[in-house]
């Protein structure tokens, strides 16, 4: 655990010298997110669709001509993150009865990518590029919510809180790679989609070889404004 906070950390620091430390170009991004959970024991989960959005710096430093260009983009994100399960709820002590419920799993997190882009000039309207890289993240908000409201009856049957549990044993990092592509367009936009591959267990209860990890795909529009 520890060495993953530290390498996130670092992840941190790069980042922002990417972007403080004579950026070739800045500007911001908004998009679509569809996030999701890798499991073992597997086949728990379904995605969760949310927004993500922020601004990012670009540092052109090296160009094969008319073949690549290589620069180096970071910057800061927010990211509606999580995943849908259905979970047991917990009988009452001494009850037959067992219940299963849709919960929704909703972690927002802080993220800052360190990535590395090879843009292609090609004869083409559009310029094509890829992204490869690392990002580290900050869970900032984080919330467990169960699609049923039961309670406990006279005859013993489910307590509701499905809640804190889960909500408390979440981490609060996370580190993971990011694999992507794009099309750089005219007037400084750009589109891209990305893929973001989690490393960390998010599980702190998780025992043995379980692990819930984080995993997201994101469409983004990006401007740059310098």
């Amino acid at each position: 655990m520890k060495k993953h906070v530290m390498l996130a950390l670092l992840i941190l620091f790069l980042g922002s010298s990417f972007v403080f430390a004579g950026a070739f170009g800045a500007g911001v991004s908004a998009g679509g997110s569809m996030a999701f959970v890798g499991t073992e024991p597997s086949g728990e989960g379904t995605p969760r669709y949310g927004l993500t959005g922020g601004v990012f710096g670009e540092y052109d430093f090296y160009a094969i001509e008319n073949i690549v260009d290589f620069s180096a983009q970071s910057g800061v994100y927010f990211m509606m993150n999580g995943f849908r399960s259905d979970v047991d709820l917990t009988a009452a002590p001494g009850s037959p009865f067992t219940e299963v419920t849709p919960t929704e799993f909703n972690l927002n997190y802080i993220q800052v990518p360190v990535l590395l882009k090879a843009s292609f000039p090609l004869n083409l309207p559009v310029k094509p590029f890829a992204l490869v890289g690392a990002s580290a993240g900050y869970l900032v908000t984080k919330s467990v919510e169960a699609s049923d409201d039961l309670s406990t009856g006279e005859d013993g049957y489910f307590t509701a809180a499905v809640s804190d549990p889960y909500k408390e044993k979440l981490s609060n990092f996370d580190f993971g790679l990011v694999f992507g592509a794009g099309v750089d367009l005219d007037m400084g936009l750009s589109i891209d989609a990305r893929f973001n591959l989690g490393l960390m267990n998010i599980d702190e209860d998780a025992t043995g070889d379980d692990y819930t990890k984080t995993r997201s795909i994101t469409l983004m529009v990006s401007y740059n404004i310098l």
